[in-house]
């Protein structure tokens, strides 16, 4: 990964989200890692990718009770509970 290239993240959340959080999210993600992110669903993954995104995750962070973040290379997933 270089210098400019942005970060592809992978969330769930649990139960309904608006797309108010969403934004909030990737706002945030952007603010902490200093570059663009590109926040994608499982909903959102072309079928072709979606297995191999998943089986490639590696735990990487615990970050509170009942919220994961897992990564490989460019790739990361966050699991968001309140």
């Amino acid at each position: 990964m270089d210098e400019e290239s942005d970060i592809d993240i992978l969330i769930e959340f649990e139960g309904i989200r608006s797309h108010l959080d969403f934004a909030h999210l990737k706002n945030e993600l952007e603010d902490a890692v200093n570059r663009r992110v590109d926040l994608l669903t499982c909903k959102s993954l072309h079928a072709r990718l979606k297995d191999r995104i998943l089986a490639e995750q590696i735990p990487i962070l615990k970050v509170s009770s009942g919220t994961i973040l897992w990564g490989r290379d460019r790739s990361l997933r966050l699991a968001f509970h309140r």
